[in-house]
This record gives structure tokens, C-alpha cells and sequence, in this order.
């Protein structure tokens, strides 16, 4: 299967200025492209699996 998605990110970056006059960044890269590349492979698996026949549980006929 050679299926490509694009991922689309939130990076957060905050900064402020300490009681000392030091400057700190944080930045949140690393989670953001995670839940980015798992939801990815998530939906990759979930998408073969129906192609092999598979009937996600909330589409099922009662």
C-alpha cells in the first residue's frame, strides 16, 4: 500500500522574560508532529483493514 497524507501542525512557541532578565522559549514540536504521524497511521491501518473487508464497529448494520 503506498497511500501518502499530509500532515498539518500546530507548533506552539511561548516565551517569557524571568525575574533575572533571562529569556526562556519553549517550543512544542516533537508532540505535535507524534499526534500528527500517529493519527496518520492510524487512519493508513484503519483504511486497509476496510479495503480487506473490515466493517468499523460504528458503521455496522444493528
Amino acid at each position: 500500500m503506498n497511500d501518502k497524507r499530509d500532515v498539518k501542525a500546530v507548533i506552539a512557541v511561548t516565551s517569557r522574560i524571568t525575574d533575572v532578565g533571562d529569556i526562556e522559549i519553549e517550543t512544542n514540536v516533537l508532540g505535535a508532529v507524534q499526534r500528527g504521524v500517529l493519527r496518520m497511521e492510524d487512519q493508513a491501518v484503519r483504511s486497509a483493514l476496510i479495503k480487506l473487508g473490515w466493517t468499523p464497529p460504528g458503521e455496522r448494520q444493528q
